[in-house]
């Protein structure tokens, strides 16, 4: 084990000489958080701002596997049962159309 003072001259030494000194675990977590600071900001990011999730194509996929039988959509499983228990005991849900539209 090294002596403070053996480390603290050995820093001194290193940073007279522009020579690299072993870097302790404190000052790794600097020089890593002084390396984030110098990227560019999130914000200012190209590829941070254009970025969308694919939401239509993940909708299509996963309606697909649903199809298949891959997927379980639990949740549109649920509203199709309480869809199809409502119209075994007839109370569908009423269709709103304006008034004089007529059906045919």
């Amino acid at each position: 084990m090294s002596t403070p003072y053996r480390r603290n001259m050995a820093r001194l030494s290193a940073k007279i000489f522009n020579n690299s000194s072993p870097l302790s675990v404190k000052d790794e977590t600097i020089e890593k958080m002084n390396s984030r600071l110098l990227l560019e900001p999130y914000e200012l990011d190209k590829k941070f701002i254009k970025y969308y999730p694919p939401f239509k194509e993940m909708t299509l996929l996963t309606r697909y596997l649903r199809i298949l039988g891959v997927y379980r959509d639990e949740h549109l499983d649920f509203k199709e049962e309480i869809e199809r228990s409502q119209a075994q005991r007839g109370k569908m849900k009423h269709i709103w159309r304006p008034k004089g539209d007529k059906v045919a």
